[in-house]
């Protein structure tokens, strides 16, 4: 849309054309756009709120991170109940358990304690460094380590070239 032929003089109110539209304006209709487009009043909108979301970071790293390590193991059960705060447990086999062997005792609520033997066991029983944490039922699995170093792996025992 041009302007009309002597449109009339207005000081300071020159021509103007919509980068948007193309049409000419005079400079009071226009309106500076928030990325510098200058357009007619009627076609301006304000920026969007959403360009001034900022991302909230995510810390993704794990907070205990521990690599997984192929230890063998073997099971065994218990053959005799043991109460919360008991340190000893009754298993039905004693292989491979020894003074400390790291040994790992399923509780009756379904969670793995996991502790090391205090004493090689006799007759089955087997003396833990810490008392239950829960009640264990006959018949509960008992995991221990078969690699025959007599005790499971921890962290400190982890070298670069295992990970």
């Amino acid at each position: 849309m041009a302007h009309p032929k002597n449109a009339g003089y207005r000081s300071g109110d020159y021509w103007m054309r919509s980068d948007r539209s193309g049409g000419e304006h005079r400079r009071s209709n226009m309106r500076k756009t928030w990325d510098g487009l200058w357009v007619h009043k009627s076609e301006w909108e304000p920026r969007h709120p959403q360009d001034f979301v900022k991302g909230v970071k995510d810390h993704q790293a794990v907070s205990e991170p521990r690599p997984t390590i192929s230890v063998p193991l073997s099971s065994t059960t218990t053959s005799a109940a043991s109460s919360k705060g008991d340190f000893t447990i009754t298993v039905t086999s004693s292989t491979n358990i020894e003074d400390e062997c790291s040994i790992g005792i399923v509780l009756d609520n379904g969670i793995t304690q996991w502790t090391f033997v205090n004493g090689d066991p006799a007759l089955g029983v087997v003396t833990l460094n810490d008392s239950l944490q829960g009640d264990v039922a006959s018949g509960n699995t008992v995991y221990n380590s078969n690699d025959g170093s007599g005790h499971f792996l921890d962290t400190n025992e982890i070298t670069a070239s295992s990970l």
